[in-house]
């Protein structure tokens, strides 16, 4: 199962090749097979270009870099992208509204085969900041922000949209979204607090889990 714990009851349905792994926060976390494994909730609603937040832990191996979406609201292209890219040139792509103005980049390369914790923020709609933050620092960030100009509906982690779909190829836990922008100090202080339960390495003899640890703020965790 793979349950929001903000209390909103946007609980995720696993579809294709999803799998439990031994490792990540408290030693569990969610593993993709990059091909047909997703995790998704039909019914959650981003009802604005908004502030935004999304943070969540990821371990992509050197292997399986590939074109790859780590997750993706609603089913539109620019202007109205909500989306993650961690994109087989070895950059990392925050999309929030349109690919342009909507965009932050940064370089991933020297985070594979880690665990690393991941934020990325946009004031939204004529916002005036966006970026990216990897293990509780700055790694990319701009003066212009941008948003979605429609509603969005629908959430899937572990792949985005079109007609190939993207499938991201790695693990993924405490994926979390927030309606607003997290401060500097707010996402150290998440990632300090998060990596003392970090278990970096699959445990010999542990045992399958039911219920990953994830946790999310606004909608909905994997």
């Amino acid at each position: 199962d793979y349950k929001d714990s903000s209390g909103n009851n946007y609980h995720g349905t696993a579809n294709g090749g999803v799998a439990f792994a031994n490792e990540g926060i408290d030693g569990k976390s969610a593993s993709f097979n990059g091909s047909t494994g997703y995790v998704s909730n039909a019914a959650i609603n981003w009802n604005s270009g908004g502030p935004a937040t999304v943070t969540y832990w990821m371990k992509i191996g050197k292997g399986q870099l590939k074109n790859a979406m780590m997750f993706g609201v609603g089913a539109s292209d620019s202007p109205n992208r909500f989306l993650a890219a961690p994109w087989s040139d070895g950059v990392l792509y925050w999309d929030y509204g349109t690919y342009t103005t909507g965009r932050a980049s940064a370089d991933y390369r020297q985070y594979l085969d880690k665990w690393t914790y991941v934020a990325l923020v946009s004031g939204g709609n004529n916002g005036t900041y966006k970026a990216i933050y990897i293990n509780g620092a700055l790694a990319a960030e701009g003066k212009i922000s941008d948003g979605p100009k429609a509603p969005l509906t629908g959430i899937s982690v572990g792949r985005g949209f079109g007609s190939q779909w993207y499938y991201y190829s790695g693990l993924i836990d405490e994926f979390k979204t927030y309606g607003s922008v997290l401060t500097a100090d707010e996402i150290k202080q998440a990632y300090t607090e998060q990596k003392s339960g970090l278990v970096e390495t699959a445990q010999s003899g542990g045992t399958q889990p039911t219920v990953p640890q994830c946790s999310s703020h606004s909608y909905f965790s994997c």
